[in-house]
């Protein structure tokens, strides 16, 4: 564990992804989304929040870059 100060600690911003193919997993959907632009790193992004439901017309997550 590392102690940041206040001014150290670093800013984080979330996305919403509307994917309109409800077969696609989040993990899908990140790998799309990086072979497309390589420079958005979603390796890194963290999920927070999503649904995954097969049933729906689309698929949506949120994520913290």
């Amino acid at each position: 564990m590392h102690v940041l100060g206040v001014n150290e600690i670093p800013t984080c911003h979330q996305v919403m992804v509307h994917n309109g193919k409800p077969e696609m997993t989040v993990k899908e959907s990140l790998e799309l989304l990086d072979r497309q632009s390589e420079s958005l790193a979603t390796g890194k992004w963290v999920i927070v929040m999503g649904s995954n439901s097969r049933d729906a017309m689309s698929s949506h997550f949120t994520a913290l870059i």
